[in-house]
């Protein structure tokens, strides 16, 4: 099966491009960083015959490219790619500016997730772009199962929904204090400032 996610890829290489979307290795091509030397030990020598596997060489990757292109192309181009692909092309689309697209697509990816490695930073990008997209219910449920698995990041978001949105302040004050225990110095003064604040309007509340 073939694999755009960028996790899969050691590194940006062509070789590892082709490897990993191609099925292609070439155990006997020459290293790409010996190329410059061939080339000024023929400028000073005039030995010819090393640069034909350098030729070889550049045929191969221009070939390579095109291959590469094409297999890109296909899985972003696909209707219902596997979820790995799925996470990849979101990504993909998400730099590109097309949010709507990377939505569905995390989306896609993310039951498949569960359990895995990658779930937490694609629900953190899917709970984003739901926010973003006026989808507040979809984004709240991942904020909460990620609040319950110790994300910070959306703990604070859902203290913010329960202050403005919902005008929850007891379950605001909850998850504030929650955060603040064991909050490191930087977020320490902001969530300070914020639980006075639910403390101030709850006293009113109650008056």
């Amino acid at each position: 099966m073939r694999r755009l996610y960028r996790h899969r890829l050691p590194t940006c290489r062509l070789a590892e491009a082709e490897r990993h979307l191609l099925r292609i290795d070439r155990p006997d091509d020459i290293p790409g960083w010996l190329i410059p030397s061939l080339y000024f030990d023929y400028v000073r020598a005039g030995r010819a015959a090393p640069l034909r596997a350098v030729f070889r060489h550049n045929a191969d990757d221009v070939m390579s490219l095109a291959g590469v292109l094409a297999a890109v192309a296909t899985i972003l181009g696909a209707e219902a790619p596997d979820p790995d692909d799925a996470i990849a092309a979101g990504n993909w689309w998400e730099r590109d500016g097309d949010e709507a697209r990377a939505l569905a697509l995390y989306g896609r990816a993310l039951p498949w997730l569960e359990g895995g490695d990658d779930w937490h930073w694609v629900a953190r990008r899917y709970a984003r772009l739901c926010k973003r997209a006026g989808r507040r219910q979809d984004a709240v449920a991942v904020w909460r199962e990620l609040w319950d698995r110790g994300d910070r990041a959306a703990g604070l978001e859902l203290a913010k929904h329960h202050e403005h949105h919902e005008r929850d302040l007891h379950s605001a004050h909850a998850t504030t204090r929650a955060l603040l225990d064991p909050a490191p110095d930087i977020e320490r003064a902001a969530l300070e400032h914020r639980l006075a604040r639910l403390t101030r309007k709850l006293a009113r509340y109650r008056r």
